[in-house]
C-alpha cells in the first residue's frame, strides 16, 4: 500500500501482493484507474483514527487519502518536522464554529484533490469520474455539507457526525448515507436533532439513515478497538464488531455508487447484522 504525506495527507493504494500494508509497495495498475475515497476524522482526532477503515478499502480495489486537518487535529507533524496542535474550537462548539469548520474542511478537501490531480505518481491511479468522501464526526458532518457543492465528489458517507449548521446550502442529490449511534435515530415527539432537521433536505432517490444499536460515538472508528485494550469502556457493542460492521456497511456503499455493484446488504434489515436499523 502506496503511502504519500502531503501537508497532513496519506494516501493509499491498492497494492501489489504481500502484506495487507507496507511503506512504498508498489500499487496495482488499472487502466481505467481505481476509484478514491477522501477520508475526514473527527474533530481533534488524527487521521490515524481511520487506518482499520482505509485499509479496508484500500484493500477491496480503492485509493484512499485521509486528511489530518490542521489546527483541529491534536498534533499535525509536517514533512520539515514542524508540528502545529489543536487550536479550532477552544471556544467551544457554535454555529458560526460549524459554518467556519465545514468551509475549512471544504477548502482542506479541494486542495488535497488538486495535489493529487497534479502529483503524477497518484493521478495515473485515480479515476477522477469516480470520487467518494467518507468522514467521521465533524468530518461525516463536512462531507455531508460538501456534496451538494462540489462538482468532482459524487457521493458520501457521514459516521456519526452531528449537523452543524443544521441544513446543507444546498439540497443533497447525489446518493448519501448516515450511519450513527442509536440516539442518532428519528425522533418522535419533542424538538428535532440534527439529523431530523438535515434528512429533508436529502432528496435524491438513493439515501439511507442508518443506527447501530449499543454503538457510540467512536464506535465507527479505530478508538472502538484502542479503547478496550486501554482499559476504556468504549460502548456496550463489542468494537471488533462494530468496526466489522462499519467496514462492511461503508464498503457496500461504495461498491454500489463507485463500482455499480448491487449489494443486498444495503436493501434492509439483515440477520447477519441485527444491530443496524434502517429509518
Amino acid at each position: 500500500m502506496k503511502h504519500l504525506l502531503i501537508a497532513g495527507l496519506i494516501a493509499l493504494a491498492p497494492l501489489t501482493g504481500g502484506a495487507p500494508a507496507a511503506p512504498a509497495a508498489p500499487a496495482t495498475p488499472e487502466p481505467a484507474g481505481w476509484p478514491l475515497v477522501v477520508m475526514s476524522p473527527g474533530m481533534t482526532m488524527p487521521r490515524a483514527t481511520l487506518t482499520s477503515l482505509a485499509e479496508e478499502f484500500a484493500s477491496r480495489g480503492y485509493v484512499v487519502a485521509g486528511i489530518e486537518h490542521t489546527y483541529e487535529s491534536i498534533a499535525t507533524t509536517f514533512p520539515d518536522g514542524r508540528t502545529v496542535t489543536f487550536q479550532a474550537g477552544a471556544g467551544g462548539q457554535t454555529p458560526q464554529l460549524g459554518e467556519k469548520v465545514a468551509r475549512v474542511r471544504a477548502a482542506d478537501t479541494t486542495f488535497v484533490l488538486d495535489r493529487l490531480e497534479r502529483t503524477r505518481r497518484w493521478n495515473r491511479l485515480i479515476d477522477e469520474n469516480r470520487i467518494a468522501m467518507a468522514g467521521h464526526s465533524v468530518g461525516g458532518q463536512s462531507a455531508a455539507h460538501l456534496l451538494p457543492v462540489s462538482d468532482r465528489i459524487t457521493t458520501a458517507v457521514n459516521l456519526d457526525g452531528s449537523y452543524n449548521p443544521a441544513t446543507p446550502a444546498e439540497p443533497v442529490t447525489k446518493p448519501f448515507m448516515m450511519i450513527g449511534n442509536p440516539r442518532q435515530q428519528p425522533v418522535t415527539s419533542g424538538e428535532p436533532k440534527s439529523w431530523d432537521l438535515f434528512w429533508p433536505h436529502v432528496t435524491g432517490t438513493w439515501k439511507r439513515w442508518l443506527t447501530v444499536t449499543g454503538a457510540e460515538h467512536v464506535s465507527f472508528v479505530d478508538y472502538a478497538v484502542l479503547g478496550p485494550q486501554l482499559g476504556m469502556q468504549v460502548s456496550p457493542l463489542n468494537g471488533e464488531r462494530s468496526l466489522r460492521i462499519t467496514r462492511d456497511y461503508v464498503t457496500a456503499y461504495l461498491d454500489t455508487h463507485l463500482k455499480g455493484r448491487r449489494r443486498p446488504l444495503l436493501d434492509g434489515p439483515s440477520a447477519t447484522y441485527p444491530e443496524v436499523r434502517f429509518w
